[in-house]
């Protein structure tokens, strides 16, 4: 008997080893369903494609996975659960971009945006640029005026760089460290303080170069009730 123990603890844990490999296939075979099942998009794509998101732009020689205006996108309503947004509502009619964008959306998809600041003198040195983003844009004091709504779950001012450049910070490895270190003090600064840095000292520093938002998406049944009225009414 004391000879057999070790052949029977041998077979219990070949049969624990095979029904773990099981389980782990099952969760693998689950976790690749449901990432299928998550569409994200990432509008206004440029030549900066995102794996793991529909690439979307107006512009057909950027080969994007979907070519759509930002103002009427080709998604069913409450079917996407992730937007991208890098440098296009300076662009566009901010209230229909931002419409659509809240439409395509499920209740708590992440909408995330940059946009230049308009303190920054290249904002309004580009001919195509109909406005600049403000620190104070998505407060929740002036959600209510709208027909969509949005948490806002983290904002930024950036003094200096693209919050969705990986590389934004690498430039400064190679800068003077004097210079570095005022730019990451200013950086500091007008987020600490942004609401004397937007009324004030912007002009005095140059400005800030963009501004990031990372938003979740609020339906209100009342807010959509009302528009599918209002929208009923226009195609009469």
């Amino acid at each position: 008997m004391v000879y057999a123990l070790p052949y029977f603890c041998a077979i219990n844990i070949r049969d624990y080893l095979l029904d773990l490999q099981y389980i782990l296939i099952f969760i693998a075979i689950t976790l690749r369903v449901m990432m299928k099942s998550i569409k994200k998009l990432n509008i206004g794509c440029g030549t900066k494609k995102l794996e793991g998101y529909i690439n979307c732009d107006i512009d057909p020689a950027v080969n994007p996975d979907k070519v759509c205006s930002i103002e009427k996108l080709p998604f069913p309503d409450n079917s996407i659960d992730e937007v991208h947004l890098s440098a296009i509502l300076e662009h566009v009619d901010l209230f229909k971009a931002i419409g659509e964008v809240n439409r395509v959306c499920k209740d708590g998809a992440i909408v995330e945006i940059w946009m230049p600041h308009w303190s920054n003198f290249s904002t309004w040195t580009h001919l195509e640029h109909k406005r600049g983003g403000s620190y104070f844009m998505f407060d929740k004091d002036k959600m209510h005026q709208y027909e969509f709504d949005f948490a806002v779950v983290e904002k930024k001012l950036q003094f200096f760089g693209y919050k969705y450049d990986k590389n934004e910070n690498n430039f400064l490895k190679k800068m003077n460290p004097i210079k570095r270190h005022v730019l990451l003090f200013f950086d500091w600064l007008c987020n600490k303080y942004p609401h004397s840095f937007e009324r004030l000292w912007c002009y005095w520093v140059g400005g800030a170069e963009g501004v990031y938002f990372k938003l979740k998406v609020v339906k209100h049944p009342k807010l959509a009730k009302g528009k599918r009225k209002r929208a009923r009414k226009s195609r009469k």
